[in-house]
């Protein structure tokens, strides 16, 4: 390209993500396909009033941005990962396709005139009739983030970028889970409402949440009062400028709820509902060990065979590797039985395919049962709490054992065969000293004949 050109086109691109990130309206007919060429930075398409937020493409995945920290508030449910041409249309709903993979997502049932974006980052589709009240927003299907004043109901469930990790609200709670394969979604963490300002009334509606622009996250059952106040560090703090700051409460990574507020600059973390990095779900991944301070030792097992996420620990082969001085985090919300024994609690779990493991405390004789695929445990030093944890074999440990196996019966068969030849020959021996003493057998098989003996008897004569 010419050195000449470089500025102009320059000049165009900017141009072009002007006046796209302007637009403040969706019609009818619209439909975008996002430039691959450019998929590695963001492409607006939607923009608020105040132009803070934009709905656009960031890596070909459909998002609603806050644009002066790039940070992305909101995702389709299941956004266009793995699509490399995706499409965005509106008909009456918004729809997400991609001309190879079909359908990726859609607000379904929705059937409006106009998509806007709300100063608050609140996507809506609405009608021209009554804008008061939208036919579809996004404040209704959050994705990983919480923000100011979107209420978070029983029907609602936050998911992490990761999808491991998701919060849901209870009759009096709201709690976080795990997936980390199979069946099983161990709860890890749970708040619940301590009823000071307001009590929860039998048959009054669900609870619900909303983080306030104070600084709290509070819990209602209606807007009387909260239930419960779950404070961040900056409740009630006075800040200079022009009001209460942006905020947000997002479902990260490594499973941790955390808050932030917007400085106007960046993200300023002021609340964590985990403050123990070892009571984390998986702070040191499969197999780990979480020391003082969160650090990261040696894990149970150099390699874990985490790939198999069925959930079943008998599938394909499983060793098993014993630790002293261990025990499970968020133990208080795991489930146990008592055994006498460690043996005896070993005993329950290792025909159990459902069962990963058990941490056993020989002090009370808890025996707490694992029912996922092993994530980090905690080491205490303490020896009466002992660890009993199934590995998956890997591929070439499987093909290891087959060839073991298949050699000890080969081996078997062989020694079988040696013994069964041995037996058959001594037995042919042990049969034919038998005839020979019977005189069946030999050179004078045949004196046992009357007339053959009869004529060498005249003979002597």
């Amino acid at each position: 390209m010419k050195k000449t050109e470089q500025p102009l086109l320059l000049l165009l691109l900017c141009f072009s993500t002007f006046t796209s990130s302007n637009t403040q309206s969706i019609e009818k007919g619209f439909s975008f396909t996002p430039n691959t060429d450019s998929a590695l930075s963001f492409q607006p398409i939607l923009t608020d009033p105040t132009q803070t937020f934009a709905l656009g493409f960031a890596r070909l995945a459909l998002a609603v941005r806050h644009l002066p920290s790039s940070v992305d508030l909101w995702r389709p449910p299941s956004a266009a990962a793995g699509s490399t041409h995706p499409t965005l249309s509106f008909n009456g709903s918004l729809v997400l396709s991609d001309p190879h993979l079909g359908l990726l997502w859609s607000t379904s049932s929705a059937s409006g005139d106009r998509v806007l974006l709300l100063n608050d980052s609140n996507l809506q589709i609405q009608s021209t009739q009554d804008s008061n009240f939208p036919i579809w927003e996004s404040f209704d299907s959050p994705s990983d983030t919480l923000v100011a004043g979107q209420n978070f109901t029983a029907n609602q469930s936050l998911v992490s970028g990761s999808g491991r990790f998701s919060m849901r609200v209870g009759a009096d709670s709201f709690g976080l889970f795990a997936d980390f394969g199979g069946d099983a979604r161990p709860m890890y963490y749970t708040h619940k409402a301590m009823e000071i300002k307001a009590q929860i009334v039998s048959g009054a509606g669900p609870i619900y949440l909303r983080v306030s622009p104070h600084g709290f996250l509070g819990m209602y059952q209606s807007e009387a009062a909260p239930v419960d106040v779950l404070n961040f560090d900056t409740f009630n703090h006075n800040f200079s400028g022009d009001g209460e700051p942006l905020r947000r409460l997002t479902l990260e990574d490594d499973g941790n709820l955390r808050g932030y507020y917007y400085n106007g600059s960046t993200w300023v973390g002021d609340f964590q509902a985990i403050s123990d990095p070892c009571q984390l779900p998986s702070a040191c991944g499969p197999y780990g060990l979480c020391g003082p301070g969160g650090s990261c030792g040696d894990r149970l097992v150099a390699n874990p065979n985490s790939g198999d996420s069925s959930g079943d620990a008998c599938r394909s082969g499983f060793s098993i590797i014993r630790r002293k001085g261990v025990e499970l985090p968020y133990k208080e919300l795991m489930g146990y039985v008592k055994a006498a024994t460690l043996e005896d609690c070993e005993r329950g779990c290792y025909k159990n395919c459902s069962c990963w493991g058990v941490i056993y405390n020989n002090a009370s004789g808890f025996c707490y049962g694992i029912d996922f695929p092993v994530q980090t445990v905690i080491e205490v030093g303490d020896e009466r709490k002992a660890g009993y944890f199934k590995v998956k074999l890997t591929a070439e440990e499987r093909r290891r054992r087959w060839r073991v196996g298949w050699a000890l019966w080969v081996g078997v068969l062989f020694v079988g065969l040696i013994i069964g030849l041995v037996g058959l020959g001594i037995y042919w021996v042990w049969n034919r000293r038998v005839r020979m003493v019977d005189g069946l057998d030999g050179p004078y098989r045949d004196l046992k004949n009357s007339e053959s003996f009869n004529s060498v008897e005249l003979s002597l004569r």
